[in-house]
């Protein structure tokens, strides 16, 4: 029978057993994962322009990390093209909208000023002056506009409707999921199924 002397079984150990999937990161490396969330909260004040050296900066660590910080930097570039996409389903959809409230007939009915019937001529007496030496009559008058009404069609309508909520879930989505990537990498917790 063979036996396994003491001094051997750490190396065996060692080589039986993988090292950990997230071993801590260095200090840099959970550095520019933390700069690349802050970058991307910043895109809706920014108009997208922290997002995208974010974006640039998830991609050229990505591969160079540990598996915990590579999966959230793969979380970062999936935040960058995903608020991407909404962003540009809702401009499509906007002005899809705006070409089709264009394109319906628009023909305003003219703005008509009356006398009220219940108007009453009255005077007034301002201070005397030489720009009012005496008084002055005035009426009342009523103002009548006919609104044209629901000229926009529904398909217009619609699609306006859903540009705006597409906007919203943009904009939810580029403050709440860098918070939610910040708490995770803060508490040394991976992302997901992203790391991968």
């Amino acid at each position: 029978m063979r036996t396994l002397h003491t001094h051997a079984l750490p190396e065996v150990l060692m080589t039986a057993v993988p090292p950990t999937s997230f071993d801590p990161p260095s200090p840099f490396a959970r550095g520019m994962a933390f700069a690349a969330y802050f970058l991307l909260l910043g895109a809706l004040p920014t108009f997208g322009t922290s997002a995208l050296l974010g974006l640039l900066i998830a991609y050229a660590r990505r591969d160079g990390s540990g598996l915990l910080i590579r999966s959230h930097h793969r979380f970062q570039i999936r935040i960058f093209w995903v608020g991407l996409a909404l962003v540009v389903a809702a401009m499509a959809l906007g002005l899809s909208a705006w070409s089709h409230s264009w394109s319906l007939p628009f023909d305003p009915p003219p703005l008509r000023i009356e006398r009220s019937p219940d108007a009453q001529t009255i005077s007034y007496s301002p201070s005397p002056s030489a720009y009012h030496p005496q008084a002055a009559p005035a009426a009342f008058y009523s103002w009548s506009y006919k609104s044209p009404g629901a000229h926009l069609g529904l398909r217009a309508m619609l699609e306006g409707y859903a540009a705006m909520a597409t906007i919203l879930v943009a904009g939810l989505w580029g403050v709440f999921t860098p918070l939610w990537g910040l708490v995770r990498l803060a508490s040394g917790r991976p992302i997901g199924h992203s790391a991968r």
